[in-house]
């Protein structure tokens, strides 16, 4: 069978890669190693810039989530700032999220092959081979496979540098304090890893427990070690199976590469993420419309798609450097003591830096540094 494009990877840089193609007219096939509804680490967090393109795909009152309305921020176990937010933003459990926009590519057109692993790709031939034998031939090939894409791999693009997260669902009756939950709160913890934080946020039927750090700053063993003691300080019963995953830390972008100019790689495939909250849902729906509208404006893939990203990826190598100084000790204990003194500015700072990207983090981090002398 021959495609217009084949996406490798069903997440959501995929499946909305599929629906916005087959949307355009084109033929699509969607692979993935995993069937659906499957489970995915992800705290789930949805923000307004997020939810906007969503509503082109699907109403967004159809999808099960959960309103958050404040972040309530800790460091070093102690409670240091609250704030709350001023757009609209949600969590999402991301086993009933991936399987909503898997089916409605499916219902937009798109040719689906879950639960097949890619297990070859001849570039010379623009063909990939599925696991069930599956032979599929593309003119564009899309790697949106995760931060340990095979894609990337067999394409020769140097791996991504990473975090290693580490998090569970637990039921509510776990918590040891759901107040700021239950009224529509998430909770940040600083201070306990050396470039992360830990984090809870809460869904309808469970709560996300997870922690995160730059692979480089911490092994994994310390990492669930760290993740062991976090549990503790906030659940009744620490008796649950955590999962682990790598993700981008946002150092290591590349979607594609010269020597095949119809080849691009989206979402965390590309290391594209937040690097400074770890947002990543966002950076997989952008790179998607993005690399969606490199493809139908009939220019050459590859470039046309780094040519329309390359404000986003100054961005994110800028955002680079402001996490690795707010993060040291010093700094982000200043940041935190300031932004607290200063609720009102800080809210309007979050919801234009973090929220809705407004304002670029090396904007706001010149801002705070004037304001918090």
């Amino acid at each position: 069978m021959i495609y217009d494009a084949v996406i490798i990877g069903a997440g959501p840089a995929g499946a909305c890669a599929g629906y916005w193609l087959a949307a355009a007219g084109l033929k699509i096939a969607l692979a993935d190693r995993r069937k659906f509804p499957r489970e995915k680490l992800c705290g789930g967090l949805l923000t307004c810039k997020t939810v906007d393109m969503l509503r082109t795909i699907l109403p967004v009152e159809d999808i099960p989530k959960y309103g958050i309305s404040g972040t309530y921020v800790f460091h070093h176990g102690r409670s240091a700032a609250a704030f709350k937010l001023l757009s609209e933003a949600y969590t999402v459990r991301r086993s009933q999220f991936d399987t909503l926009l898997v089916e409605a590519a499916e219902k937009r057109g798109v040719h689906s092959y879950l639960g097949e692993p890619l297990q070859s790709i001849d570039f010379i031939k623009r063909e990939v081979c599925l696991s069930g034998g599956h032979r599929l031939g593309y003119s564009i090939l899309i790697g949106a496979d995760g931060a340990l894409s095979r894609v990337r791999r067999f394409s020769g693009i140097p791996k991504n540098e990473m975090g290693f997260c580490v998090e569970s669902h637990v039921p509510w009756e776990l918590l040891k304090n759901p107040d700021h939950l239950r009224n529509g709160g998430i909770e940040i913890y600083y201070g306990d890893f050396s470039d992360g934080y830990g984090w809870i946020f809460p869904c309808e039927a469970s709560v996300a427990v997870g922690v995160g750090n730059l692979a480089q700053g911490m092994t994994e063993q310390e990492i669930l070690a760290q993740y062991q003691k976090f549990l503790a300080d906030i659940l009744i019963s620490t008796d649950i199976k955590p999962a682990g995953a790598y993700l981008p830390s946002g150092t290591s972008v590349a979607l594609g590469t010269p020597l095949y100019e119809n080849l691009c790689l989206i979402g965390d495939a590309a290391g594209l993420i937040d690097p400074f909250t770890g947002e990543g849902i966002y950076y997989a729906l952008l790179s998607a419309k993005t690399v969606t509208d490199a493809i139908v404006s009939g220019k050459t893939a590859y470039p046309e798609y780094e040519r329309r990203m390359s404000r986003i990826i100054q961005e994110i190598q800028d955002t680079v450097g402001i996490r690795n100084r707010v993060y040291s000790p010093p700094v982000l204990k200043h940041s935190l003591d300031f932004m607290q003194s200063a609720a009102q500015y800080s809210e309007k700072l979050i919801d234009e830096t973090i929220v809705r990207y407004a304002k670029t983090y090396a904007d706001a981090y010149e801002e705070l540094k004037f304001y918090s002398r």
